[in-house]
């Protein structure tokens, strides 16, 4: 089959996480109105199936927890025209080997660059962008729509603050990633009007120990909501403060205002959050700057590996909170 032939069943493979799924949607979007009579699968781990479900552009979800006899057994009857492998990892190579297919897309990671950036600080990357390095790979062109957000279980009834609010995402995959205790508290302090705090169950701890020091407490939500949920708070948000993790790319999915805490992440390793073309969204990306340790990874660690971690406290919080409060009608 030629690339140029229409596609009549496309696989499009993306295991995990949140944000990462994301940055996939534009190419599920644009392929469905480049070719119409496709159906198209995806194949994700079952946690984030979710991001899927009421998605109008996918014809199956297939979900991975772990158990390939499945797995294979389920896809196997299928022949894909095109394989889209957004993961790109030895699980999706070995995947692709065992499956029918006949033509395969899947898009530079540049992890020697990755790897130059980290450990000699030299930035070959440029504006490298995930998502849209998808697309120079793809016969199809990008929008400019930004990512959709069709969650399937929107709570309306979610008990949020009257009137205006900004969501504070605490969550982060790993701790450098995420500003300390005594900043986020900080920061709850600075803003003004009502605070939304979210995150999973590992950030429960935390936001206890905020909810004890915090003057003017906030709506404490962390371990309580699913996806759906939490997106539908974010949806409703004001303004949105997070790290470099998966609720910032659902605040952009959304068009909201946002600033985002860079710690020993950078934008260029290309996960920095996509808006639309369109979008007026003010986003305010904070970095500290003139560091010699950072990054210190393309993913991030349990600790500072310097103990000082300048990159997350050197951050002009009140500034932040200045700014964010700007933007409260």
């Amino acid at each position: 089959m030629m690339v140029g032939t229409a596609p009549s069943r496309i696989l499009l493979v993306r295991f995990s996480s949140i944000g990462d799924i994301l940055l996939t949607t534009p190419v599920v979007r644009c392929l469905a109105r480049e070719y119409p009579g496709a159906q198209i699968h995806v194949l994700t781990k079952a946690a984030y199936a979710e991001l899927w479900q009421n998605n109008p552009y996918v014809h199956h979800i297939h979900t991975f927890s772990g158990n390939w006899s499945a797995l294979f057994a389920e896809l196997n009857p299928y022949v894909f025209d095109w394989y889209l492998d957004l993961h790109r990892n030895l699980r999706t190579l070995w995947l692709k080997a065992r499956l029918r297919h006949r033509v395969y897309f899947t898009y530079p990671k540049y992890n020697l660059r990755k790897w130059l950036l980290v450990n000699s600080k030299w930035n070959t990357m440029g504006e490298y962008s995930v998502p849209l390095a998808y697309f120079a790979q793809l016969p199809i062109p990008y929008d400019g729509a930004g990512p959709d957000a069709h969650f399937a279980h929107w709570r309306g009834q979610v008990p949020g603050p009257n009137g205006n609010y900004t969501v504070l995402v605490l969550g982060a995959k790993f701790r450098t990633k995420q500003a300390p205790a005594p900043r986020l508290l900080q920061v709850i302090h600075g803003l003004q009007g009502a605070v939304v705090l979210l995150g999973g169950r590992e950030e429960v701890p935390l936001a206890a120990w905020l909810m004890e020091h915090s003057d003017n407490k906030p709506l404490d939500y962390t371990g309580k909501l699913g996806l759906g949920e939490s997106a539908w708070l974010i949806r409703g948000a004001s303004a949105v403060v997070a790290h470099d993790t998966g609720y910032m790319h659902v605040a952009a999915a959304f068009d909201k205002p946002m600033a985002v805490l860079w710690g020993n992440t950078v934008p260029s390793f290309g996960f920095k959050p996509l808006y639309p073309n369109d979008s007026v969204a003010p986003v305010l990306h904070l970095s500290v700057q003139g560091l010699s340790c950072r990054p210190c990874s393309k993913l991030g660690h349990d600790t500072c590996p310097r103990r000082h971690f300048h990159c997350m406290e050197r951050h002009d919080y009140d500034a932040l909170c200045a700014w964010v409060n700007l933007l409260l009608p």
